[in-house]
């Protein structure tokens, strides 16, 4: 009797994992989705970022010019976009 109870709960927990499997499938994203998603994120971000300092960097006093402002933005921007990338692509390889 206890072999059948086994047996229905391998089974159930095998088509279960199926169904998970398959779903996830479905929800993963391309890599190339990824990048549009992290591109986008990034350049809402930028403009987000460059805001920030002209009205953050006066109050510290901080004198940066307009053109070394956004210098500054773009640095930390493609370090952001990296970021994003590779930690989406190792959270999808996970499936978290």
């Amino acid at each position: 009797m206890r072999q059948g109870i086994f047996a229905l709960k391998a089974e159930y927990i095998h088509y279960n994992r199926s169904n998970y499997m398959a779903l996830e499938g479905r929800m993963a994203q391309s890599k190339r989705g990824s990048l549009i998603e992290a591109v986008t994120n990034t350049v809402v971000g930028y403009a987000l970022a460059v805001a920030t300092q002209f009205a953050v960097f006066p109050a510290f006093g901080l004198r940066v010019g307009v053109v070394e402002n956004l210098g500054l933005g773009l640095i930390f921007t493609a370090v952001s976009l990296a970021r994003g990338y590779v930690l989406r692509r190792l959270f999808n390889r996970w499936r978290l």
